[in-house]
């Protein structure tokens, strides 16, 4: 059965897993950074994701 649960996962948390796969700190950050909502010159939104069942 699917499940419809939603996970949240924030910008930091996106950068530290990008930094991980490609070991350029540049790279990460700006990879992270499109997928940030700015609204006046702030973050006001995460990624969102379903969550997938384990294998």
């Amino acid at each position: 059965m699917a499940s419809n649960e939603q996970e949240y996962v924030t910008v930091q948390e996106l950068e530290q897993a990008l930094l991980t796969v490609t070991g350029n700190p540049a790279i990460a950050k700006n990879q992270a950074a499109q997928y940030a909502i700015y609204y006046r010159g702030e973050i006001i939104d995460s990624a969102r994701y379903k969550k997938r069942p384990p294998k």
